[in-house]
């Protein structure tokens, strides 16, 4: 039979008095100010443990097993946190009812670590230090008040009961609903205090339309309105139609050639004019539609060419996943799978690759001027360039992206 390995005693050695290590503990917590004067101190803090811990000298992790009584000790309300100093300091001046001993250490307050009642722990600690308890009885009070308590985790609800838990939940609830209307508030603030302008694509830069006007067409006037054209005489009541200029037009056969006095006329009853305006009508359309398919090549060939870093949709598996492209060859690009290891890359073809389009109000990670990325949502995309309302509230253009 093998010997019982037996546990090692800790030889941390308290180089500070037990009232010294609460005072240490107390300063160090962020909420100490902040309470209400019967409200407990959160002893669960990880980032204030680890600063105790440095400040005691304490192996991290150590804290709660060497000096749980002192921590409970400085995580009391105000109030009951009073009432303990005193306490100590009565019991270093022999000041306590039947005291054996003056030494002030975690005995006096032993079974102070689990007390969660905030209202019984005042009256006893109030009762001790007046001097109607001993040591010995304060503690026992203490033990009897952790016994009646059961934890919550472990009360079996009856059936029907909704129980604590989900009443908790109803509130956390109700209170995520709230914080929720708050931030879509602060969010319609924000977009309205950014928000520029808009500009008006029809508005001419001159009162005088005419300079910006090359191609006119005047209709024939509405049926309801012939017989009193008719009646009036040779008075002319067409309905002219001015067309702007079309600056980004390719094919100059959009603009006719055999215009009269800039305008020409649609539905004209002069017979030796029709076959040229069917023919021009004709001509007219089939350069306008070759138009618009050159500009449907332009969009999608504009992004045709990848380059390293570029976010893209990759093809895997009959399935398109968020990529970043890591190497580009001939014909076949490197990508690198968002949310997978490096050992899931893969070379694919040009064809199972595409740009990815951010779309508005989608969350990602974008470059700002320090060169650092920060976490932000789409507010516009504009080809590359993409406009991002970052989560402090700076609004800026970014090409350099990242998935989030």
């Amino acid at each position: 039979m093998t010997a019982r390995k037996m546990r090692k005693k800790s030889d941390y050695q308290h180089l500070r008095s037990f009232k010294e290590e609460v005072e240490v503990l107390r300063n160090l917590h962020p909420e100490a100010d902040l309470i209400k004067d019967d409200e407990m101190l959160n002893s669960g803090l990880r980032e204030w443990r680890r600063e105790a811990e440095l400040a005691l000298n304490i192996n991290e992790g150590h804290l709660g097993g060497l000096m749980k009584e002192a921590l409970s000790v400085a995580c009391l309300s105000k109030r009951c946190f009073l009432w303990a100093m005193s306490i100590m300091e009565a019991y270093k001046e022999w000041k306590l009812k039947r005291q054996t001993n003056n030494k002030v250490n975690r005995m006096l307050f032993v079974q102070l670590p689990g007390m969660k009642n905030e209202e019984v722990l005042f009256n006893l600690l109030r009762q001790f230090r007046g001097g109607e308890l001993t040591k010995n009885e304060f503690n026992e009070k203490m033990k009897e008040q952790k016994s009646l308590a059961v934890p919550s985790n472990k009360r079996r609800p009856t059936k029907g009961d909704p129980g604590p838990l989900k009443k908790k939940i109803a509130d956390l609830e109700s209170r995520n609903s709230m914080l929720q209307k708050q931030v879509i508030d602060l969010k319609k603030k924000l977009m309205e205090t950014t928000k520029t302008d808009a500009v008006d694509v029809y508005a001419f830069e001159s009162d005088d339309a005419s300079d910006d006007i090359e191609v006119a067409a005047v209709l024939p006037p509405l049926q309801e309105n012939r017989e009193e054209s008719s009646s009036e005489g040779d008075s002319d009541d067409s309905l002219s139609v001015l067309i702007p200029t079309i600056n980004y037009m390719r094919t100059p056969a959009l603009v006719t050639s055999n215009a009269k006095d800039d305008h020409t006329v649609i539905g004209d009853d002069d017979d030796d004019d029709d076959d040229d305006d069917d023919e021009g009508a004709e001509s007219n359309e089939e350069a306008l539609l070759q138009t618009f398919v050159d500009l449907e090549e332009d969009t999608t060939t504009e992004f045709s060419e990848l380059k390293a870093g570029d976010l893209v949709l990759a093809k895997d598996e009959d399935e398109w996943f968020k990529a970043t492209v890591i190497v580009c060859e001939a014909q076949k690009y490197k990508v690198h799978y968002f949310g997978y290891g490096a050992h899931f890359d893969k070379w694919v073809s040009k064809e199972e690759v595409k740009l990815y389009c951010f779309a508005v109000g989608e969350k990602l990670k974008a470059r700002w001027e320090d060169g650092f990325f920060y976490k932000g949502e789409v507010q516009s995309v504009n080809g590359r360039e993409v406009t991002v309302l970052f989560d402090d509230g700076d609004v800026g253009k970014a090409t350099c992206l990242k998935f989030c």
